[in-house]
């Protein structure tokens, strides 16, 4: 096992959100036992080794391999939110993924008011490098416009392409924008981000009613004919294909090592020499002088 910061392995091992986890550990109720030694309470950014015992509330918690890729079509008004819903009004996405099991969180957001697709997982790699903006990874969106607004169709698709300022010193564009066949003053959208706010922001500064807007794809994963509130698993060349645009799960390994290296650097530069960490860079075969290729 790589050497993980506490707030990560909880956040792997467990359906707490970032927020839950840090308030549980000012409360107390993280503690950590390493080999021959007593329960301790550490600070989040502490390194957690093989053999390392984990305690939320003194039940013991294992990170396990990620097990579950799934999609999602997203219903409309549903907030893109992990915790149950505040009140009886509020709907969230605990209630799909409860059934999945601890640690499933879904893969980055998308407003209230938009629908479609979703990733959900319990592989915090794979959603970290998805969620990265420097990940080239497309995202696809079905924009539905109130009928007034066909005799503008294509200069909307036109602006869309060429950018739309949204404040001073922010003009915004999208890669392609095109009309599709169906009913209505339909466009499919695609940018290298998720960017459902922006395509929002962008249609209010031009003026457009919106009547829906669905995302439809993830780099090689689709919607399809998923319906609303519905789940499926991603078959094994969807995973893979998702890995693949992320630069793989080589690049992702690199990085941990080069993090790893640099936060011994640090302690030994600050006098306080991590020795755990160095030894198990030792075992690894990574000397503190290590050049990693640049990512």
């Amino acid at each position: 096992m790589t050497p993980s910061r506490l707030d990560k392995y909880l956040r792997d091992a467990t359906a707490l959100s970032r927020s839950q986890i840090k308030k549980v550990w000012e409360q107390g109720k993280i503690t950590v036992r390493l080999p021959g030694a007593p329960h301790t309470k550490p600070a989040l950014e502490a390194l957690i080794f093989a053999g390392d015992e984990v305690y939320l509330e003194q039940e013991r918690v294992q990170r396990t391999p990620p097990c579950t890729y799934a999609a999602l079509n997203k219903p409309y008004n549903v907030l893109s939110s992990a915790a149950p819903p505040a009140h009886e009004q509020a709907c969230t996405l605990y209630e799909w993924l409860a059934p999945l099991g601890a640690g499933v969180f879904p893969v980055g957001r998308l407003d209230q008011e938009t629908q479609g697709l979703m990733l959900l997982t319990d592989d915090g790699d794979l959603s970290h490098v998805i969620t990265h903006p420097d990940t080239p990874i497309p995202y696809t969106y079905q924009l539905v416009l109130d009928d007034s607004h066909e005799e503008i169709a294509q200069a909307v698709c036109e602006a869309f392409m060429h950018g739309v300022q949204l404040a001073p010193d922010r003009s915004v564009s999208v890669d392609s924008c095109v009309r599709t066949h169906a009913a209505g003053v339909t466009l499919s959208v695609s940018a290298q981000e998720s960017r459902s706010r922006q395509l929002r922001s962008m249609c209010h500064v031009l003026n457009l009613s919106i009547l829906s807007l669905q995302r439809t794809r993830i780099g090689p994963v689709e919607l399809n004919d998923l319906a609303a509130g519905a789940i499926r698993a991603l078959s094994e060349q969807e995973i893979e294909q998702l890995w693949g645009l992320c630069g793989g799960r080589e690049r992702v390994q690199r990085r941990r090592y080069k993090a790893l290296v640099r936060q011994a650097r640090r302690h030994r530069d600050e006098g306080e020499p991590h020795m755990r960490l160095e030894r198990w860079l030792e075992q690894m075969g990574i000397a503190l002088d290590s050049v990693f290729e640049s990512d």
